[in-house]
């Protein structure tokens, strides 16, 4: 026989679940470009950067990471972390890992190094020649582009980035 109207312990279950998926989780975008110019700059010209939220009732935790690798990766969530592992074309890869207990503070570990997200949220992470180098940068995540021809527009406006992609790049030196 079906109900024709929803019984109390229903409508209480589908409260709670419509409660839970908006108060918390993760949300995450990830952007690859490319370009085919020769004298590409990589993380500039081309590159890749995941911009991850943990989401929660209170202030939600947004962080980027930008890199020079245009590869493949994986990532994984679950409440209070997120885990990405990126590979470039060429076989060298990171893992990365955010924690956090209350969504405004934690700590992001990229390989074995370990960083405490309140010095900031934006990580620029270079691979090139299988050498990992990290910079942390506090940026106004509300203020992250989220397109490719922004972020590119960013990374040569944007002094602290722009060196750090151009310095150890074999075009550059």
């Amino acid at each position: 026989m079906l109900c024709k109207r929803p019984d109390l312990f229903t409508l209480l279950v589908l409260c709670v679940c419509i409660g839970c998926s908006r108060s918390g989780g993760t949300g995450s975008q990830g952007i690859t470009w490319v370009s085919d110019r020769t004298d590409a700059v990589p993380g500039i010209d081309k590159g890749s950067v995941e911009i991850v939220t943990l989401k929660s009732k209170a202030q939600p935790l947004t962080f980027a990471v930008w890199t020079d690798l245009t590869g493949s990766s994986r990532s994984r969530s679950g409440t209070g972390f997120y885990e990405l592992t990126q590979q470039g074309h060429d076989g060298v890869s990171f893992e990365i890992r955010c924690e956090t207990s209350d969504r405004q503070t934690g700590t992001m570990t990229i390989d074995a190094a370990q960083y405490d997200l309140s010095n900031g949220v934006l990580f620029l992470i270079s691979a090139l020649d299988g050498k990992l180098r990290v910079l942390q940068l506090d940026h106004d995540m509300d203020e992250f582009p989220t397109n490719s021809s922004a972020l590119v527009t960013l990374a040569k406006s944007n002094q602290e980035i722009r060196e750090f992609f151009t310095r150890g790049n074999p075009s550059n030196d």
